[in-house]
């Protein structure tokens, strides 16, 4: 979750992966990679790097910025639920949705146009795509 502080009196949050990290299996340092991700790997470490991108951790403590728009999300995250960022299984474009209605509401439409907007546009490919 990444606070953006585009509104007068405070931030939007946006949740997504921004950052993936993986060890090449036909690598001559092999081991030593696997060392370095199982370290990257730690508590401790995701913690750390949380904290200093100002991010929610992806490790079990859960732990977030100081903001308020992360308490309800960070009450998931430790309940052990999850926040929905894409089904890959499904056909949506969310990626661009998301990035033009973001656009949209740094550009002044109001939270409830641009929810509106998503819901027309999730209905539009569902219609297109539920049949497959």
């Amino acid at each position: 979750m990444t606070p953006l502080p585009v509104l007068e009196n405070g931030s939007i949050c946006v949740v997504g992966a921004d950052q993936r990290v993986a060890v090449n299996p036909c690598s001559k340092n092999l081991e030593g990679a696997i060392t370095i991700m199982e370290t990257l790997g730690q508590t401790e470490q995701l913690d750390s790097f949380a904290k200093s991108l100002g991010k929610i951790s992806t490790s079990k403590n859960a732990t977030a910025p100081d903001i308020p728009q992360s308490d309800s999300i960070i009450a998931c995250v430790a309940e052990g639920d999850q926040i929905p960022n894409q089904d890959f299984r499904l056909h949506f474009n969310v990626w661009d949705t998301v990035r033009e209605l973001s656009q949209q509401l740094c550009q002044g439409q109001s939270v409830d146009e641009v929810t509106a907007e998503y819901d027309s546009r999730q209905k539009e490919e569902i219609a297109l795509y539920g049949k497959q």
